[in-house]
C-alpha cells in the first residue's frame, strides 16, 4: 500500500512540474497534419520505396509489407534516438532551436507513422490494386497517425521531466 501512495505521489508531482512544451509542440503540429493535403503528400516517400521494393522483389505486396515493417522499425528508432537528443542534451525546451527540431522530428515520425497506418488500414493488395478509393484511405489514416505527435511529446514531457528532478 506504501509503495503504491508512493508511486502514484511522485508521478503526481512529476506532472505537476511539467511545462508540457513538447505536448504542445505536438498538438500544434497534429493540428496542421488535420489538413487533408498534408497526408497525402507525406504519404508519397512511402509510395515510392513500396513501389520500388516491390518492383526490385517483382511482388508489390511483399514491397509494401516491407514498406510497412521499415516505417513501424523507423519510427521506433526515431523516436528513441530523438528522445536522447531532446532529453538529455537539452537544457530546456523552450528555446528556439529545440522547437525548430522538434517540428522537423514530429514531420519525419509523422511520415513514418502515416505510411505504416495506411499499409495497415487499406492492405497491401489495396495498395497495389487501388483505385480512387485508396486516396480516401489515405485521408483517413492521417487523422489516425497525427493522435501520435502529441503523445510522443507527452511521453517526451515525462522523461524530461524525470531527468531533471534526478539531476
Amino acid at each position: 500500500m506504501f509503495l503504491k501512495y508512493n508511486l502514484n505521489a511522485s508521478l503526481r508531482g512529476t506532472i505537476n512540474r511539467m511545462k508540457l512544451q513538447y505536448t504542445k509542440y505536438g498538438s500544434t503540429n497534429m493540428l496542421w497534419t488535420l489538413i487533408p493535403f498534408v497526408p497525402i503528400f507525406s504519404i508519397l516517400p512511402g509510395l515510392f520505396i513500396a513501389g520500388f521494393i516491390g518492383k526490385q522483389i517483382k511482388n508489390c505486396e511483399r514491397g509494401f509489407e516491407i514498406t510497412n515493417w521499415i516505417a513501424i522499425l523507423g519510427s521506433i528508432i526515431v523516436i528513441i534516438l530523438c528522445a536522447f537528443h531532446f532529453i538529455k542534451k537539452e537544457a530546456e525546451p523552450g528555446a528556439r532551436n529545440v522547437r525548430t527540431q522538434y517540428n522537423l522530428f514530429n514531420f519525419l515520425l509523422y511520415i513514418l507513422v502515416n505510411t505504416s497506418a495506411f499499409i495497415i488500414m487499406t492492405g497491401s493488395k489495396a495498395c497495389c490494386e487501388g483505385d480512387g478509393q485508396t486516396v480516401l484511405g489515405v485521408i483517413f489514416s492521417g487523422p489516425v497517425a497525427s493522435v501520435s505527435l502529441p503523445v510522443v511529446g507527452f511521453i517526451f514531457d515525462v522523461i524530461h521531466a524525470k531527468s531533471i528532478r534526478n539531476e
